[in-house]
């Protein structure tokens, strides 16, 4: 089992929340140099705990929303090799296998009709017994008035496996200026058309990753205050659209550093249940969204 300290919990908290964030700028927030940093972040990828970066174009700017489906399993089947199967449909972005016998499944849809198609397609797997489907809230973004250039997307693309290319390397890759890499990405993020991600492999380290799913009698801005004050800095948390119900996340060391946290959100007045999900594994797929990009980053 690979032991990793707190300076390197800061460090992937600090990823996660941006996967493209500067050496310089992490080193600031855990009291290192920016070479010392550069290393712990290679090592954590040489010991397969970060296993890669991504850039996410934002579902929304695109017309689509998310969903969240938790799979309960029958018997106990191969998680992974379900997962991987399961990404062979395009508009499913990725997920996690977690202890126990569940699978979250994150897929996309445009409306009613795709996403029931999205849902038959999973429910075709004989070792899925049911599924549970969380519709996620978005942050409300004004995409009116967003221009997404034909330089954007040859950025975007090149950024696509790896999302820490430096500005240098994306300008001399497609003959434009680094500063032109620089603002057009600050201009994207900004505008929150386009998440930098990384992937993660728990497994491999001594910390897990708690992703619980609390459902409501009827949740309300009080409840999601409660919540902030009780968890310690999740990365983060997500409303439920379809359901009163949230998802948040967070790192721990070992599950029993939990019960004081569950207990509080137990006792909740309006908390009628809470699925315990700690998930192993991330996956992404390449799925219509890198297809879109490839296309419009075709030269003319």
């Amino acid at each position: 089992m690979i032991s990793l300290d707190q300076k390197d919990l800061k460090i992937l908290r600090l990823l996660l929340n941006d996967g493209r964030l500067s050496y310089e700028k992490i080193a600031k927030n855990v009291d290192l140099t920016p070479i010392t940093v550069k290393n712990r972040i290679t090592q954590l990828i040489h010991d397969e705990i970060i296993t890669d970066f991504k850039i996410l174009v934002n579902p929304k700017i695109l017309n689509y929303s998310v969903c969240y489906s938790l799979a309960y399993l029958k018997g106990d089947p191969n998680k992974h090799a379900l997962i991987e199967q399961l990404g062979d449909n395009k508009n499913i972005m990725g997920g996690h296998v977690n202890l126990g016998n569940y699978l979250s499944i994150i897929h996309t849809f445009k409306n009613h009709s795709d996403l029931l198609n999205n849902i038959q397609f999973i429910r075709l797997f004989e070792e899925i017994e049911r599924l549970d489907d969380f519709i996620l809230l978005f942050p409300e973004m004004n995409f009116q008035n967003v221009n997404i250039s034909k330089n954007d997307w040859l950025i975007i693309n090149a950024l696509k496996n790896n999302c820490r290319k430096s500005d240098v390397e994306v300008a001399e890759e497609l003959n434009i200026t680094a500063k032109t890499v620089k603002h057009r990405l600050k201009y994207l993020k900004n505008n929150g058309i386009i998440i930098f991600m990384v992937n993660l492999d728990t497994s491999s380290g001594n910390l897990l990753t708690y992703n619980p799913i609390i459902k409501f009698k009827s949740i309300t801005s009080k409840d999601l205050i409660i919540i902030n004050k009780i968890v310690n800095d999740p990365f983060y948390i997500w409303r439920i659209t379809n359901e009163e119900a949230m998802i948040y996340s967070i790192y721990i060391k070992q599950l029993r550093d939990l019960e004081e946290q569950i207990l509080k959100i137990k006792q909740m007045e309006n908390v009628i249940e809470i699925i315990n999900l700690v998930p192993t594994k991330m996956y992404f797929f390449k799925s219509w969204i890198d297809d879109l990009i490839e296309d419009k980053a075709q030269i003319d």
